[in-house]
């Protein structure tokens, strides 16, 4: 699975909000809210949203996301 806690733990550091990265005027690379939700469910994104966040958060795609194996 795909984790992104990863995210909202960078988020966390620097101070950005929810509405920052879905609805803020000021932010040019806003992401939707069924995205953001994803996000916080662990569901998949794609890439573009990936591109997004890295410009954002001004950091590369593994500073954003983890894999953690499946239990067995």
């Amino acid at each position: 699975m795909i984790s992104f806690r990863k995210t909202f733990e960078l988020i966390e550091r620097m101070g950005i909000s929810g509405y920052y990265l879905v609805k803020s005027p000021k932010n040019p690379y806003r992401i939707g809210k069924a995205t953001y939700q994803n996000m916080l469910d662990n569901k998949p994104v794609n890439t573009e949203t990936i591109e997004k966040l890295c410009k954002i958060l001004n950091c590369q795609p593994g500073d954003l996301m983890e894999c953690i194996p499946d239990e067995k």
